[in-house]
């Protein structure tokens, strides 16, 4: 079933995280291995991310909101449902 996840981090799988639409480490620069629960071997690396970097995402999303295309339409989400066989209120 294709090749062992151990040997993917030597072949460049280090993650980013998606802030603003850009692929960015945490803010701190500390990142955590995946290791594989079968033999411990590192496959993967990804951001430590931390409070700041929440806060960060946070504002890009409220920017994005507030901001974006998509603002018109803010009202479509607040139904309580989503399933157009289900009558609102």
């Amino acid at each position: 079933m294709g090749m062992h996840l151990s040997r993917t981090i030597a072949e460049g799988r280090a993650f980013m995280q998606m802030i603003d639409g850009k692929a960015v480490d945490a803010e701190s620069g500390e990142r955590l291995d995946i290791r594989c629960p079968s033999d411990g071997k590192v496959f993967a690396s990804i951001p430590a991310s931390a409070a700041a970097d929440v806060d960060r995402a946070m504002a890009a999303a409220r920017a994005a909101f507030e901001n974006g295309p998509w603002r018109p339409h803010a009202g479509i989400r607040t139904r309580p449902h989503s399933d157009p066989t289900v009558p609102a209120g």
